[in-house]
């Protein structure tokens, strides 16, 4: 290896990868000289138990980023007694699956799937008790497979579109919970949430309402069922006091109504702003409507004549 080289696996290393992937990266990935700022951040944030959230240009290798550090985290291990017919009283240790990453589409999986085949060349063709792919239309695993393998052999880490999750949560068996290892699962990763969630924007209309609470998005649906099992945050407070809400120094300066009647004070400002240039001798009654609200307005000005100003 040369001196780059070394270098860039002690940058890796220094940011929670253990050296063994950190060299493997390198010889696969020949082309990677340094973790790109977005890789940094990330590789910093979800190696310690926090939510993160990382908004960076396309290109900046944050899925790459991501499936390395879900690579590093420990695998979950169960330990149960052996069986009767064994001689043995040691116990048996059993993985589990410690983290999910849902995706928009199969394209995206399998190029998850990809850079691990390449990042674990050990594993050779065996590579289903680190990762496995649950996506519609597998080339090579039917849905039953799919669910037969996950089963015997549930691996370290899923990449999962979320229609085959809510599939797989609605089976008829009954144990898509256990399946998935929601009740012990470490972390959940949304690649691409934007496209996942699907959420209307700031302002939506009531078209846009009515479709995403009749119609949700797959990915929320799944979301729902994870955190009506785990409402939780990563450092294991209970929600809402995961630092969602607003913080204690700003609930004093909170001085703005509802979104609801703020957009129907402005329509009717614009109603009335509208009459005034008609008419501008109706402007105290533009005041008295926005007191009947209680909102800190100025009053008018009056000219010295007090005459109200044209």
């Amino acid at each position: 290896a040369t001196a780059s080289d070394a270098s860039a696996v002690a940058q890796f290393v220094d940011l929670g990868l253990p050296r063994p992937l950190a060299r493997q990266l390198i010889a696969a990935f020949p082309h990677i000289h340094a973790p790109t700022l977005a890789q940094t951040a990330l590789l910093e944030a979800i190696t310690q138990p926090n939510d993160v959230i990382l908004r960076a240009h396309t290109g900046t290798g944050k899925s790459f980023a991501l499936l390395l550090a879900l690579l590093a985290k420990p695998r979950v291990l169960f330990s149960q007694p052996a069986s009767l017919s064994s001689s043995s009283e040691e116990r048996q240790q059993q993985h589990g699956i410690a983290s999910i990453i849902i995706v928009p589409s199969n394209e995206l999986a399998f190029q998850y799937y990809s850079w691990a085949r390449a990042l674990l060349p050990q594993a050779g063709a065996e590579l289903h008790p680190i990762m496995q792919v649950l996506v519609r239309g597998h080339p090579t695993l039917s849905a039953q497979d799919q669910l037969d393998l996950l089963r015997k052999t549930p691996p370290h880490l899923i990449v999962a579109t979320p229609t085959r999750l809510l599939e797989i949560l609605s089976g008829k068996t009954n144990d898509g919970h256990a399946l998935l290892g929601l009740s012990t699962l470490r972390t959940l990763a949304l690649d691409e949430v934007d496209a996942l969630l699907d959420l209307p924007g700031r302002f939506p209309t009531h078209k846009l309402k009515w479709k995403h609470t009749v119609h949700p998005a797959p990915a929320l649906v799944f979301l729902n069922e994870v955190m009506r099992l785990r409402p939780s945050c990563s450092g294991g407070q209970l929600l809402p006091s995961a630092g969602l809400e607003r913080d204690e120094g700003r609930h004093f300066d909170e001085r703005r109504p509802p979104d609801a009647i703020r957009r129907t004070a402005h329509r009717s400002r614009e109603a009335l702003i509208s009459k005034q240039q008609q008419a501008p001798k109706q402007e105290s009654s533009a005041h008295s409507f926005y007191s009947a609200f209680n909102f800190a307005l100025p009053k008018p000005r009056y000219g010295p004549t007090g005459s109200p100003p044209i």
